[in-house]
């Protein structure tokens, strides 16, 4: 099958994903094939850390013994930090789940078991069209997006800052929920019979965010085929790494410290949606698909070329700011914090390439649920239950509720979960910041920086 050479992977074999065009994606090299909307995996491997410590800090760890007694080992001699988990009991688990934030801290899947089988824990009946629940995703976060709209026209020339903020926040939560449908149409989870209605469809919601539904898509599709995988799975969220903190020169640094430790990092996607473009090159592509890209990509510079000048022309760049800037940058808050809720965690490894990978563990132990309020979660057309994305592709997002459910019902103790709050938003502020890829943990930026030596610096120069 002619594939899409991917430019950064090009020294090795590329395998393809087909589109529902019939034009296959390339991959790059050790990614999987997209069959139907499902992926299906081979395992990618890594090389094995050393010592660690539990969430960037210097506690120890209460190991149960083999004999089944407790005993303080520093968890430095406990492995890496999956591992030191996989020793504690279940009140100790449950206690550092309440620390970092989280309502449970998943245990590691049997070894062995592949995608195949857990995809088995989805059943079927939550991969099928509700055209009525496909009306209401659309219809209500639309609803919302006009009270917002509406609201500054009646008030535009004497409405008050606290209401103005309220209606960027509503504008950009409900278009964040009409995102989620295009970002379904992305993965060709929502019309699945109608492949161009559903393509089109996808481009239109996504347009106003200014990302290509064709570039989505691709980054989407390696997501799902190496979730996890470091320097791989670039779909929305690559940690920053200590040896590329080592790599880089003073400004740069400096500017990683503010993205990284500042609640400037959840608005960490607007570097993703920078690079989704991946600098217009063609050549990453194969040539069949090059018109294709050049077509998804045209769709939102349509969107800015109409809509920006009329916006401007109608009320000044006052009204470009309040009714797309404002609101964009809510969107992007939403898409950067769910992302990094979805797949950071400290005992949740982001793997290199090489042997040890795991895909089934990767997808199941390394994405969390994070519950929301109720009404939200309508909102946003249940975008936090993303764990079902991973072992089926064909469950549209107005089942992923109940897709999680079931998937709980069977996977229970191997899922991470939590309930969105305060701890856990600061502790991926605060204390979660950087990774270190040989003890496959997170730790603070200044501790960082500490462990980089003068030396270590010339020999990453050099």
């Amino acid at each position: 099958m002619p594939c899409v050479g991917m430019a950064s992977h090009a020294s090795t074999s590329c395998r393809a994903v087909a589109t529902p065009s019939g034009v296959p994606h390339c991959m790059g090299p050790r990614r999987s094939v997209m069959c139907s909307g499902r992926a299906m995996h081979a395992p990618i491997g890594g090389a094995s850390p050393r010592g660690v410590t539990i969430g960037g800090s210097s506690r120890r760890v209460e190991a149960a013994s083999a004999g089944g007694g407790a005993s303080s080992t520093p968890a430095a001699a406990a492995g890496t930090l999956d591992e030191a988990l996989g020793r504690l009991g279940d009140e100790q688990r449950a206690a550092l789940a309440a620390e970092w934030g989280y309502e449970q801290l998943g245990a590691k899947l049997p070894a062995g078991l592949g995608l195949g089988v857990v995809g088995q824990a989805v059943p079927e009946e939550v991969t099928l069209l509700d055209w009525k629940a496909l009306a209401l995703g659309i219809a209500l976060p639309l609803s919302l997006m006009v009270a917002g709209y509406a609201w500054m026209w009646y008030m535009h020339g004497i409405i008050p800052g606290w209401q103005q903020a309220i209606c960027w926040v509503l504008v950009g939560t409900g278009y964040f929920g009409l995102f989620t449908v295009a970002h379904d149409a992305s993965r060709m989870a929502l019309l699945t019979d109608n492949p161009e209605l559903q393509t089109t469809l996808g481009s239109l919601l996504m347009a106003p965010s200014l990302y290509s539904l064709e570039a989505w898509r691709v980054q989407l599709l390696i997501h799902y085929a190496q979730p996890n995988m470091l320097g791989e799975d670039d779909s929305g969220w690559q940690p920053l790494t200590k040896a590329r903190l080592v790599a880089m020169g003073d400004l740069e640094r400096r500017w990683a410290r503010l993205a990284a430790t500042t609640p400037l990092k959840l608005l960490g996607s607007l570097a993703h949606w920078a690079r989704s473009f991946g600098g217009f090159d063609l050549k990453k592509y194969y040539p069949p698909m090059r018109l294709t890209m050049i077509g998804s990509w045209s769709v939102p510079f349509v969107f800015m070329a109409v809509a920006w000048p009329a916006l401007i022309a109608g009320g000044g760049l006052a009204a470009w700011f309040d009714c797309w800037l404002m609101p964009w940058l809510i969107f992007h808050l939403w898409l950067s914090t769910l992302t990094l809720l979805q797949h950071t965690a400290p005992h949740v490894p982001f793997e290199p390439p090489g042997g040890s990978y795991d895909a089934a563990q990767a997808a199941v132990n390394g994405t969390v649920t994070v519950s929301l309020p109720a009404p939200l979660e309508l909102v946003l057309n249940y975008a936090n239950y993303h764990l079902p994305q991973h072992l089926s592709g064909s469950v549209p997002f107005y089942h992923a509720k109940a897709a999680t459910q079931a998937i709980d019902a069977r996977l229970g103790p191997f899922l991470t979960k939590a309930n969105l709050n305060g701890r856990l938003l600061r502790n991926l502020v605060e204390r979660w910041q950087v990774y270190d890829e040989e003890t496959r943990q997170y730790i603070t930026f200044d501790a960082a920086v500490a462990d980089i030596s003068p030396a270590s610096v010339r020999a990453q120069a050099a």
